[in-house]
């Protein structure tokens, strides 16, 4: 039995999708067509800063397409967002260590990111 094959989503696709955007909506269309079967992922971090857009964007109407975003995930578009447990780490190739001062520390997985790292306005 074959795996089926897997695509990953950034925030910026789910929000262009809830705004109705030809491009974004276009895309998926090709995903479907092209690769049936395929399953589109959505991190995570993914879920996690579309949950932070509806507290803390600046627009309103981005906090009204990260509700919208999240509400059509699974039912509208048929995404698949997976729960990283433990044993996801322990699997996962190993992460870069981080030097902070004279200690160095591992990244831990988290479902804040620092503003700098956020792909949305």
């Amino acid at each position: 039995m074959q795996k089926p094959q897997l695509v990953a989503v950034d925030t910026n696709f789910p929000i262009l999708l809830a705004d109705q955007d030809d491009q974004a909506l276009d895309a998926l269309e090709v995903i479907r067509t092209r690769m049936p079967g395929a399953q589109i992922i959505v991190p995570p971090t993914v879920v996690a800063e579309l949950a932070h857009q509806i507290g803390h964007a600046h627009r309103p109407n981005l906090r009204a397409l990260a509700v919208t975003a999240l509400a059509q995930l699974r039912p509208v578009w048929r995404f698949h967002t997976p729960i990283l447990t433990a044993l996801d780490d322990d699997l996962s190739p190993p992460t870069p260590r981080v030097v902070s001062g004279r200690r160095a520390c591992s990244p831990t997985r988290s479902a804040t990111m620092p503003s700098s790292s956020r792909s949305l306005p």
